[in-house]
């Protein structure tokens, strides 16, 4: 029964991510995945390129030179972009972007970029982030100021399969977990590494930012176990994260901590955090990821469903603390009653318990109207909902609905599902309600700038997507790759990131304004990894970082202990580049120079 319950909660979560389709963004670090727009009638997009069969038959000089990019609208680089299958049995294929270092390309270190999500493409780091271009409102590029590939050769790739350009023909060649996407990437790298042979000798590195902090240390660590006996070697010399999920169950209990003492939430929603968080990681600790998962998306995402939802009303806390928690009002909630009698009477008629029932609260007409009525308030109720036969259905009775009720379920973090998480009634998340702001990439901006979108629109251009090497193909909004990897999401790679710790250069590095992963979440888990180094990194002192001695303004904090660097940048959020370019460039710089930051 409790497998049932639980394939049940998938299978209704999938539906739910379905339905978000249309709105183009379902995953974890929604806005970080990018809706499908559709080419013009009448344009010529060209044909994909795919180089694995130039490769397989010996012909490399031609797929190197298939795969040059075209003249773009405006500004142009020298770079190269096409498909590399990496599952001949389900044509799952991932889509790169090449772009060789503009400083002696010869020898300058190799990046691996690969964007987060799970279901986010590399072409927002491309073009928002650190890439030579930057996409302007009319849609031409222009030249970025400190791009990372004026020193670095930088390879862009959609990773998983289904995102973005990156895509699979059949549902088996989504990647289902982290030893999926190391192992497509690694065919990717090698073939890449056979095409771009001249490459191969460089120092590699692997960088990412956001959900993969789970990509960066996978095919880092595939490299680790499979270079030692590989045919195409990788000189693989380490990995950069910035604002990484890397370890959910540590870095989940830091959100109400870190929301309070930054002002954006109050004492009563801090208790609600907490509780919610608290869950979360016990259902984490039982292995129940799904259920883990809908805790963080209730708590921040919240981009389930398109519908409204009970959690739209104002007086939410206290109406959930009556009905479940009995910790914040003074007296006993709906569901510690032992007895159905005695629930009724705590709901309305207040005459049998020795406490006022949820009826007779002083706020009695908006708690009503809010759960039935509508009539007062100005937002729908509860009780109109289109679905209310199942709402109600999923509250009390378990008689239509394939799957036990509110009232009847075992787990409170499922009755916190059905109420408040999304598998029936969708809302806006906590950090939304409770905030008033949709960003959550930057705590002193509300909303997301405009200009973070325009490049969505720029590769849907026929003469774009001719020159990249796309064609007609789908630029996939990310929801698929999220549905498959939701059993992975908040599963740690703690003892991976151990390894490379311990055999390779590594760099972790934050934003000080990030909310999503905020410095506090990384700072939690990092004094557990558990790599040979740990009792220094966690007596080290950390030490200020200035881009020019003689600056006044201090560009951030830096913690070192032999090749392991944690870096904290002032003045910047989750896209870290976009917000801070000179401060996040000279990082990347000194961490892949080995100058370091003293």
């Amino acid at each position: 029964m409790r497998m049932l319950k639980e394939t049940l909660s998938v299978l209704l979560l999938w539906a739910s991510l379905e339905a978000t389709q249309s709105r183009g963004c379902s995953s974890f670090f929604c806005r970080k995945s990018h809706r499908i727009s559709m080419l013009s009638r009448g344009a010529d997009p060209g044909k994909p390129l795919f180089l694995t069969p130039y490769l397989e038959k010996g012909n490399i000089e031609e797929a190197r030179k298939q795969s040059l990019v075209g003249p773009l609208p405006g500004a142009n680089v020298k770079s190269y972009a096409g498909y590399l299958t990496v599952n001949k049995k389900y044509n799952s294929n991932l889509y790169f972007w090449f772009f060789p270092a503009q400083e002696w390309p010869e020898t300058a270190p190799v990046l691996l970029w690969l964007q987060g999500g799970p279901g986010g493409t590399s072409m927002f780091g491309l073009f928002v982030e650190h890439g030579p271009y930057v996409v302007l409102k009319n849609l031409t590029v222009g030249y970025r100021d400190y791009p990372w590939t004026s020193r670095y050769s930088v390879l862009y790739i959609d990773n998983p399969v289904g995102t973005g350009f990156s895509f699979t023909d059949d549902d088996r060649g989504f990647a289902q977990n982290q030893d999926d996407v190391g192992r497509d990437l690694y065919s990717a790298l090698t073939q890449f590494f056979q095409i771009f042979s001249e490459y191969q000798s460089n120092d590699f590195y692997a960088t990412g930012e956001s959900y993969a902090g789970k990509y960066v240390p996978a095919i880092g660590y595939y490299i680790h176990k499979h270079n030692p006996i590989a045919k195409v070697k990788i000189n693989f010399k380490g990995v950069a994260i910035g604002d990484g999920l890397c370890d959910p169950e540590l870095m989940l209990g830091g959100y109400g901590d870190f929301l309070y003492q930054t002002g954006l939430i109050d004492m009563l929603q801090k208790q609600y955090v907490e509780q919610q968080t608290a869950s979360g990681v016990q259902l984490i600790q039982q292995e129940k990821w799904v259920a883990a998962f809908e805790v963080f998306d209730s708590l921040l995402n919240g981009d389930i469903l398109p519908y409204p939802s009970f959690f739209h009303c104002p007086l939410v806390l206290q109406v959930f603390d009556s009905l479940l928690n009995g910790d914040i009002l003074p007296y006993p909630s709906f569901f510690h009653c032992p007895l159905v009698l005695q629930v009724f009477d705590s709901l309305l008629n207040g005459d049998i318990l020795p406490y006022p029932s949820f009826f007779h609260c002083p706020l009695v007409l908006q708690v009503f109207d809010s759960l039935l009525n509508g009539d007062i308030l100005p937002y729908p109720s509860f009780f109109h909902c289109p679905l209310v036969l199942q709402v109600f259905d999923s509250l009390l009775n378990g008689d239509i609905l394939p799957y036990p009720s509110f009232f009847h379920c075992p787990l409170v973090l499922q009755v916190f599902d059905s109420l408040l998480n999304g598998d029936i009634l969708p809302y806006p998340s906590f950090f939304q309600n409770a905030t008033g702001c949709t960003n959550y990439f930057n705590y002193l901006q509300c909303q997301e700038p405009a200009d973070q979108e325009y490049f969505s629109q720029f590769v849907t251009l026929a003469e774009v997507r001719r020159s990249i090497h796309v064609g007609n193909l789908t630029f996939h909004d990310g929801s698929e790759v999220e549905k498959h990897l939701l059993q992975d999401v908040m599963k740690s790679i703690k003892p991976w990131l151990a390894t490379l710790m311990d055999n390779y250069r590594v760099l972790i590095y934050s934003g000080q304004l990030d909310v999503i992963v905020a410095a506090p979440l990384t700072e939690r888990f990092l004094p557990t990894v558990n790599w040979t180094g740990a009792d220094e990194f966690n007596k080290a002192s950390r030490f200020h970082w200035k881009i020019q001695p003689e600056d006044t303004e201090v560009a951030g904090y830096v913690r070192q202990v032999g090749e392991f660097y944690q870096v904290i940048i002032r003045g910047g959020g989750h896209i870290l580049p976009y917000d801070q370019p000179q401060r996040s460039f000279d990082m990347i710089d000194r961490f892949l120079s080995t100058q370091g930051f003293i």
